[in-house]
């Protein structure tokens, strides 16, 4: 999981954190900010904070990032974080209480051409955690969430599309209780209707309810005109 130069930047950085072949744990400190207005999250180390990074926090955390095991060879490593409640709302898979960093459809960005340690730690460890800060300070996400289930995989595509992610997309709703009626919807000839009942079993109208899984859904069905994909 680790390259050696990973272990010199960890010990260096992160001096309270012990490196192992397949798992990193230990006590892991930040400041970071998060600008809303650019979506850009920014990790403080020596630097001076200013007030136009956004809302500056700190945080400390007993944490322990697990390599991915042979059956798992698809998925990311594995964060388990100790001291916050493992609820849904807080983004921790209810099965093993692993957080749940970034959607299914990300994954391969982060694997591909090969796994790079410190783009994972920075770009998803770091801010998870500074959104569990955010969220006990704030009562809400410092950014926007996408839902869980085949609602959340629908909105993550709308803004992440291509061959090989309409592909993936495809998988991971099969997945879903709900596959039989969102196949249906995305073979049919129409638009997707703005007044379909939402996927997440709110019972509302999709466009009020979750809008950005109705652009999605319209998008991966004109998107399989064009890239046709054996449905399952």
């Amino acid at each position: 999981m680790l390259s050696r130069e990973d272990s010199v930047w960890l010990a260096r950085e992160y001096p309270e954190l012990r490196p192992a072949p397949y798992v990193v744990k230990g006590l892991l400190k930040f400041t970071g900010a998060y600008h809303e207005e650019s979506g850009r999250f920014f990790i403080i180390n020596d630097e001076s904070a200013h007030a136009e990074m956004g809302a500056v926090l700190s945080g400390a955390f007993e944490i322990k990032i697990r390599g991915r095991l042979d059956f798992e060879a698809t998925t990311l490593p594995k964060l388990f974080v100790a001291g916050v409640p493992h609820k849904l709302d807080r983004h921790f898979y209810q099965n093993d209480f692993s957080a749940c960093l970034c959607s299914p459809l990300q994954h391969e960005d982060f694997l591909l051409p090969e796994f790079q340690f410190r783009r994972f730690f920075n770009e998803l460890v770091v801010p998870f955690l500074y959104g569990q800060v955010f969220l006990s300070a704030y009562g809400k996400w410092p950014w926007e969430e996408f839902a869980h289930g085949a609602t959340g995989i629908l909105e993550a595509y709308s803004s992440s599309n291509g061959r090989g992610k309409t592909q993936r997309c495809v998988a991971f709703l099969a997945q879903d209780h709900s596959w039989p009626k969102i196949r249906s919807i995305l073979l049919q000839e129409n638009q997707v209707d703005a007044n379909l009942r939402c996927f997440c079993k709110s019972g509302q109208k999709i466009e009020r309810c979750h809008p950005q899984a109705l652009q999605g859904a319209r998008l991966i069905q004109n998107d399989l005109k064009f890239w046709p994909v054996a449905l399952p």
